[in-house]
């Protein structure tokens, strides 16, 4: 196997970018039982792809000296912004028509064009990278308060609120309506990341992945489809479902390929320009 390659995580990358062309493209909207049955894996895709890059990003950094975690970061935010200036250059003419930069005054470009890149999107699938970095950095500083035992229950709490603020009393959903006016739907934006983001910080700890190696990586198959089917009766537990897929495909042992690589890589792509 090629060094550092986790082959498992390169096919569920492939395979969760399908899914988000599924979310977009309606793709089975119209067939009302395939739907119901689909929608709560189609709804863990984004998650996924949070868990499986927070990951990466944090064992590299846990496998490291600590003085050298900061650099680990910012080389991980300054890839992430290359990659966003990439794909925002080839979709620049796109982006003026359908952001309306052109009839807005210096004053609101300059507002709308930052709220874009650090909150919102300026194409499709920039929110994820804006959310991703925002989510690293906030979880990596609650590294220096929190222990992996506690990290994760106020990004938690965010991540609920932006699901299911709507579920809530009128009185405590001020905060999310006024987000959704003022910059855009919560679900869309960085506080949506945050407990998916700390999931992969706590996964990428070396004691838990052992953890989970000396249990039956059987129980957590069965954890995933138990959850599966509570959410499709209506309870939202994509928090299993979606780490108890990307636990089965981190510990499944395949040997490396050159299409994994190529199966990574062109996740990236359908993901963006879907």
């Amino acid at each position: 196997m090629k060094e550092n390659a986790i082959p498992g995580l390169d096919i569920l990358k492939f395979i969760m970018a399908l899914l988000v062309v599924a979310i977009h493209a309606q793709a089975v909207n119209d067939m009302p039982r395939v739907y119901r049955i689909t929608l709560p894996i189609i709804n863990s895709a984004v998650p996924v792809f949070f868990i499986v890059s927070s990951y990466l990003l944090f064992k590299k950094i846990r496998q490291s000296h600590a003085h050298q975690a900061k650099g680990i970061l910012l080389h991980f935010t300054y890839r992430l912004i290359a990659l966003y200036l990439f794909w925002a250059v080839i979709q620049f003419p796109l982006i003026l028509n359908t952001r309306h930069y052109i009839s807005m005054s210096l004053f609101e470009f300059l507002a709308n064009f930052f709220l874009d890149i650090v909150l919102r999107s300026t194409f499709h699938g920039a929110w994820f990278l804006s959310a991703l970095v925002l989510g690293v950095w906030i979880v990596f500083a609650m590294t220096k308060i929190f222990t992996d035992r506690n990290i994760w229950v106020i990004p938690l709490l965010f991540t609920l609120y932006s699901y299911h603020a709507d579920l809530l009393p009128m009185e405590y959903q001020s905060l999310w309506i006024c987000y959704k006016e003022l910059i855009v739907n919560p679900q869309n934006s960085f506080p949506v990341a945050l407990f998916w983001v700390s999931a992969g910080y706590i996964i990428a700890n070396p004691v838990f992945k052992e953890l989970i190696k000396k249990n039956d990586i059987i129980k957590v198959i069965l954890l995933f489809i138990l959850s599966w089917l509570i959410t499709i009766w209506g309870v939202d537990l994509r928090f299993f479902m979606a780490i108890s897929i990307f636990l089965v495909f981190l510990n499944w042992n395949i040997s490396y390929r050159p299409i994994y690589k190529q199966m990574r890589q062109s996740s990236i792509v359908i993901f963006i320009l879907h």
